[in-house]
């Protein structure tokens, strides 16, 4: 081991604390004795993408491969930077770059892996993710491989599999209570609560708040499961109290940059406006608050024979993120139009070409006026529920990222206000580009409902719509398991049976002008 390897090692307990703006100084410094050196590039690349500069980490990244073309773990990193900024195309081509290079380099298998699950191709992402199990000496694997592998599986329905391999990710990796949380929705406590005593045992030696955080949401589903109402009230409120103490988030911040959206769409009249991009592309998008019935929508509407559902890609979201809030944006600006079309339409031709895509990213409801420029033959279908039902929902669940406003009664019942004003605001300028589903209505009178959907969407009728359940396509969210089944009434007015409206006086108070 060489001086410099040295010294990287002792920064890697900087990074572990978080000091990243230390970590990078000190590399920075480092070049200046070590200027030529593709591991050191390497490393400062992987700070950066760490800090989410990810135009500085692909400098560093590409900087590396010119010193070295042959560093397999720059290139692995380049093409996981290409895959956080929807280079889609760029990140494959990288990820086969250094398996060529390395064939069992296993952190590589396990990315292009998760990229593939993100394209929907299970089959693929699961080949990859058993070769790098069976490339383990003693055939266990890492936890990120068998956690991986266990979430393809749960997804595809095969849940036997999925517990399966959380349980062997939970052996490597006893706190990741991910693991736990995925197997918790696989689980059924009224009729196997063993798992309930795992949980309370973690609950008590865990040091980690986020583990704390996770566990109490698993024990408030658990003990719901079992009619145990208290407890998984009780459950339920010191779970997101404890996730939302871990969160810099302000709702007010993120509610002011939608508005922003909205603002540069106020004087515009889409009957006037000039085209930039004249595309006959047909794409369904659905939007809507989480937990509202979106992937029951998906989920019908991805049985016909002539569509796709891709899930929640947020290709088109990020992108639009990442071009408006720059300072460079300007919606006269043709090309930069153009360039956010060809780059949705090249990154969403990687799922199913021939069919209509499915685009279900519930928080597009932001960008439905781009999409009305991008697509104009595209079909938006906002779900709606009561109010109070559909945040109670998110108030049970805990979210894998980029949704925090769910883990506090005010800030769940702010957005959800807000949610409404802008989708008021775009079918005021919109009218009837914008579908709106009941989800009390498409469960209360099912074939009816899917009849008007699949209308809308100029689809004829298939049974396969109905039965909905039957659909093998993979299912990405926390409904994995509900959409497997057909249609059931038990999920109206969930809140009676809880008593929320005193539990949750802050959250029933703060939607009442939006019920």
């Amino acid at each position: 081991m060489n001086d410099l390897e040295k010294k990287i090692i002792e920064l890697n307990s900087q990074l572990n604390k978080g000091k990243f703006d230390l970590a990078l100084k000190e590399c920075l410094n480092l070049k200046k004795t070590y200027n030529e050196n593709s591991f050191l590039d390497n490393y400062i690349g992987l700070i950066y993408k760490t800090m989410g500069q990810l135009d500085f980490a692909e400098k560093y990244f590409l900087s590396s491969l010119k010193i070295n073309p042959q560093n397999f773990a720059a290139i692995n990193n380049l093409a996981n930077t290409y895959e956080s900024e929807n280079e889609l195309k760029k990140a494959i081509e990288n990820y086969h770059k250094a398996l060529n290079i390395k064939p069992d380099y296993i952190q590589c298998l396990i990315n292009y892996g998760q990229l593939k699950l993100k394209l929907n191709n299970h089959v693929g992402a699961i080949d990859l993710f058993l070769k790098s199990i069976s490339l383990d000496p003693y055939k266990k694997g890492t936890w990120e491989g068998n956690f991986n592998l266990a979430t393809a599986y749960m997804q595809l329905n095969d849940k036997e599999n999925g517990i399966k391999y959380a349980r062997k990710t939970l052996e490597i990796k006893p706190d990741f209570s991910f693991a736990d949380k995925l197997i918790s929705n696989a689980t059924d406590y009224n009729l196997d609560d063993s798992h309930i005593y795992e949980i309370e045992s973690k609950l008590e030696s865990t040091k980690s708040n986020l583990n704390k955080g996770i566990y109490h949401f698993i024990l408030g589903k658990a003990y719901e499961d079992k009619n145990n109402y208290d407890e998984s009230i009780k459950n339920i409120i010191e779970g997101n109290k404890i996730v939302r103490e871990g969160i810099k988030y302000k709702v007010e911040e993120h509610i002011q940059s939608i508005k922003k959206v909205m603002e540069e769409f106020k004087d515009i009249d889409f009957k006037k406006f000039k085209k930039t991009i004249n595309s006959n592309k047909k794409i369904i998008f659905i939007v809507g608050m989480p937990r509202s019935g979106t992937s029951l929508v998906e989920q019908i509407l991805s049985s016909h024979s002539k569509t796709y559902g891709a899930g929640e890609t947020t290709l088109l979201e990020n992108q639009l993120k990442k071009e408006f809030f720059s300072n460079k944006f300007d919606l006269n600006n043709n090309k930069l139009i153009e360039e956010i079309y060809k780059k949705y339409e090249e990154n969403i031709s990687f799922f199913n070409p021939e069919k209509i895509i499915i685009d279900k990213s519930l928080l597009n409801f932001v960008w439905i006026g781009f999409i009305k420029l991008l697509f104009p033959n595209s079909y938006i279908i906002n779900v709606k529920r009561d109010p109070f039902e559909n945040c109670i929902s998110c108030f049970k669940n805990h979210f894998e990222g980029g949704l925090p406003f769910t883990y506090n009664q005010q800030d769940l019942a702010f957005f959800y206000n807000n949610y409404v004003k802008t989708v008021e605001f775009w079918k005021n300028k919109l009218g009837s580009f914008i579908y709106e589903v009941k989800y009390e209505n498409l469960v209360s009178d099912s074939k009816n409902e899917i009849k008007k959907l699949l209308n809308f969407c100029n689809l004829e009728y298939e049974d396969n719509c109905l039965n909905f359940h039957k659909n093998k396509s993979p299912v990405k969210t926390l409904s994995m398991i509900q959409v497997r089944k057909p249609i059931y009434k038990s999920s109206l007015k969930q809140s009676e049976k809880f008593n929320y409206k005193k539990e949750f006086s802050e959250l029933y108070s703060g939607l009442k002008n939006s019920m």
